[in-house]
């Protein structure tokens, strides 16, 4: 009998913070918006680089974020994939070739995400003066 108790304890502790993370996606995409700044196509037209700022309302912070996706995709109203940082604008991407991406920018408090590659691309990041 104990067991059972439990287990329906667990099964109801686990439903909970379920629903609690699928409310927080719903919610966060429903009130973020992106908007685009500027895109790069890579140079065998596979791949590109979108830069964006993304806000999320009254009392978030804005960010200027750089996702990597399919040349002739849109980009969804979901985080940026490659980089993410404080603050709005000041980002630039420059492809060194196919699969190596440079992403330049300034005025960032602090720098929330920052891959060193992603789906066969290299990226790498430099401080500038933009």
């Amino acid at each position: 009998m104990v067991k059972k108790v439990q287990i329906v304890i667990l099964v109801i502790i686990v439903t909970i913070i379920a629903i609690i993370k699928i409310g927080d996606v719903l919610l966060t995409d429903f009130m973020c918006g992106n908007e685009i700044l500027a895109e790069s196509v890579s140079r065998n037209g596979k791949v590109k680089a979108v830069i964006f700022d993304r806000g999320c309302g009254v009392g978030s912070s804005d960010s200027t974020q750089v996702s990597l996706i399919a040349n002739g995709k849109k980009l969804k109203n979901k985080p940026g994939n490659i980089f993410v940082k404080s603050g709005k604008g000041n980002v630039k991407t420059i492809w060194l070739d196919d699969k190596v991406l440079l992403i330049q920018f300034t005025d960032a408090l602090k720098i929330y995400k920052q891959k060193n590659t992603y789906k066969g691309v290299s990226i790498k990041y430099e401080y500038a003066h933009l």
